[in-house]
């Protein structure tokens, strides 16, 4: 078609082709909707006018453009990175369910899950696959983790209130071999101690 063969439609004996072989650009044009089908009739995939661009697995829609972005119906699988940029206000992923939703992090990819963030509508909570403890960190720095039997506490602990609840409630405060050990009890706004209790390695005081 056109002068000097512009554009081809042949059939190579094994394959057949659309060629565009002139200059400038191959405009596929419709007065509706656009559709690449197999011969059976699937869609590859469905272009609309002022509407949605549809792609195709098997005859089923996987990815469709909308006015504000793209709709995926399946999932997702990158295996670099995945960047989430907004130009205004916040980004944002939102992960939901019926029955809620969580999401797992491990190492290697092959694990179930070594981390979980999960949330199932009543809670939200952080859990470990296995004995991995979860350690919180301020400035790189540790300063809690779990452990089997509660939370070990690297730095000061400042709180409204304490309380000890068990058959046999304790509280132990440890200091290195050859330090005193002590128990403060300040007042509030100011600090001004108004009872201390130490344990120097011999009595009590």
């Amino acid at each position: 078609f056109g002068a000097g063969s512009d554009l081809e439609i042949y059939h190579s004996g094994n394959d057949s082709f659309i060629r565009d072989a002139g200059a400038g650009d191959l405009y596929i044009r419709s007065s509706s909707a656009l559709r690449l089908q197999a011969l059976s009739g699937e869609n590859y995939a469905v272009f609309t006018e002022n509407g949605s661009a549809t792609f195709y697995y098997d005859n089923a829609q996987k990815l469709a453009t909308t006015s504000t972005g793209i709709d995926v119906t399946g999932t997702i699988t990158a295996n670099d990175l995945l960047n989430i940029e907004s130009t205004t206000g916040f980004g944002r992923i939102e992960v939901g369910g019926p029955s809620g939703a969580f999401i797992d992090l491990k190492s290697p990819f092959s694990d179930d899950y070594d981390g979980r963030l999960h949330c199932d509508g009543n809670s939200f909570y952080l859990t470990t696959n296995s004995d991995i403890p979860i350690l919180l960190k301020h400035n790189s720095a540790e300063k809690m983790r779990t452990t089997s039997t509660g939370i070990s506490v690297t730095g000061t602990v400042s709180a409204d209130g304490l309380i000890v609840q068990a058959t046999t409630p304790t509280i132990d405060v440890l200091a290195a071999v050859n330090e005193d050990a002590s128990l403060r009890l300040r007042e509030s706004g100011t600090g001004v101690v108004g009872a201390e209790f130490t344990y120097d390695g011999g009595d009590n005081q």
